[in-house]
């Protein structure tokens, strides 16, 4: 798109609007990306930033998807070792406080309190924790 908008706004007298629309592409990669973007002033920067930027995308994309899967996957083993250990009880409740951790290095705390614990209320209790903001 923004090829075809650098074609039509060739002329030096469309200066301006070029920057306009150069702002507008910012203004609108910046809300996708949900931080501040800089593309550049003209037109030709912005195209020329977004397309650099649009080739790193599937990487980052594919890396994220690995993490996030990586955590998933974490999350559900941690809930699957807590039924067998405590019952469907303790995992239930393991697995609504493991939905908010992101964290990998404290997904794997948690992977050894599982371990470590007597009771299923000891690990609810040291993973609830975690949630606190003290453990």
């Amino acid at each position: 798109m923004t090829v075809a908008l650098h074609e039509w706004l060739s002329s030096p007298s469309d200066t301006d609007l070029g920057r306009a629309f150069a702002a507008w592409v910012q203004d609108v990669a910046s809300r996708m990306a949900g931080m501040p973007v800089e593309l550049g002033e003209t037109l030709e920067e912005a195209s020329m930033s977004l397309a650099d930027r649009a080739a790193l995308w599937p990487e980052q994309y594919r890396r994220e998807g690995r993490r996030e899967g990586r955590i998933e996957g974490t999350r559900n083993a941690l809930r699957m070792i807590a039924e067998r250990r405590f019952g469907v009880g303790t995992a239930s409740r393991l697995a609504n406080l493991l939905a908010s951790i992101d964290d990998a290095d404290r997904l794997e705390e948690v992977t050894w309190w599982s371990v470590d614990c007597q009771t299923g209320d000891e690990l609810i209790a040291r993973v609830s924790e975690i949630g606190n903001g003290s453990g």
